[in-house]
């Protein structure tokens, strides 16, 4: 073998390694990327959920005694509070695994809407329904509001139906980043 024969192998071997640890350095970022992104969408879904439990109860309790009994239970807004919006690389990384999600079906919201979906939850729907409960007295118009707003005569048009539809979206977000955060060849 000559020595412009064995400097070009070396040469082609030293960009293939140069290749392959530049890929897998890339799939190690995307996957660290990910495991954030569980925790925060996981945080989400504990307030979504707490707050699906006690908007049926509220709503449960106006259908039944057409009052609202103390002491009030306020719709958890915690780890939305800390974090004004989801984060632009937890938002890349969802858009980046959207594909990877279980598919989205009419009666659901698209995964892509994730910030202005958890933004309309917890910033118009929540506060809407704290701000009538924090009321030291519930007048008479404010408690049929509440009740229109948790669905006591139209369920099909209420925040605890799209509370739900976002506590889906979250879910799906958060298998298809926890699929790529164990994903060892090849994740998004």
């Amino acid at each position: 073998m000559t020595y412009a024969t064995s400097a070009l192998i070396s040469f082609i071997v030293a960009i293939v390694n140069y290749m392959v640890e530049a890929q897998l350095g890339e799939w190690k970022k995307r996957r660290d990327a990910s495991r954030p992104g569980v925790a925060i969408l996981e945080a989400l879904l504990e307030d979504v959920r707490t707050g699906i439990r006690v908007m049926t109860e509220i709503r449960d309790q106006l259908v039944a005694e057409d009052m609202v009994a103390e002491p009030i239970v306020y719709l958890p807004t915690s780890s939305w509070a800390g974090m004004p919006t989801i984060a632009d690389d937890v938002l890349l990384r969802v858009l980046a695994v959207g594909p990877l999600a279980i598919s989205e079906t009419p009666d659901t919201y698209p995964i892509s809407q994730i910030r202005t979906r958890c933004r309309n939850y917890f910033e118009h729907g929540c506060e809407h329904i704290n701000a009538q409960l924090r009321l030291p007295l519930i007048p008479r118009n404010i408690r049929d509001a509440i009740r229109d707003a948790l669905g006591v005569g139209n369920p099909e048009d209420s925040v605890i139906k799209n509370a739900h539809k976002t506590e889906d979206m979250l879910e799906r977000a958060r298998q298809a980043l926890a699929r790529n955060a164990d994903q060892r060849w090849r994740p998004r």
